[in-house]
């Protein structure tokens, strides 16, 4: 038997090597199964979920919502671009949302 983080090969325990396709593998302990997908940490535009690193979605209700490294926080109100007739504004809480525009 091996100690965490290290698997059986032969008559010897190896380092376990964990893969994550959005981010960064876990190493040590923390990977926890030879060859599975456990993430330490993502790419921005990304957020961990369970062991493995899920885009960010983002919602904008009169425009765009931001998508891949400009959507920063998973399920944000964050607008890439707005409708016609609306403004790009950001809010106190750093939303970027789209308002109806004043000017006529």
């Amino acid at each position: 038997s091996c100690n965490g983080g290290f698997h059986k090969s032969g008559h010897v325990c190896k380092a376990n090597l964990c893969k994550c396709a959005e981010g960064v593998a876990a190493k040590g302990a923390a990977c926890t199964k030879n060859s599975a997908e456990v993430c330490a940490s993502c790419n921005g535009g990304f957020h961990n979920s369970g062991n493995v690193c899920k885009a960010n979605k983002c919602s904008c209700a009169n425009g765009i919502a931001a998508t891949k490294d400009a959507c920063t926080k998973d399920g944000a109100l964050i607008c890439e671009k707005c409708e016609s007739g609306y403004v790009l504004v950001t809010r106190a809480d750093d939303a970027q949302d789209c308002i109806k525009s004043s000017c006529r």
